[in-house]
């Protein structure tokens, strides 16, 4: 349970990532 959220988490935190890069450019 815990490490589905972690790993919920972390595709946030990529698909985040993602989406600042793409205004970035």
């Amino acid at each position: 349970m815990v490490y589905d959220k972690f790993q919920s988490n972390l595709a946030n935190l990529v698909q985040n990532q993602h989406n600042i890069y793409l205004i970035l450019i």
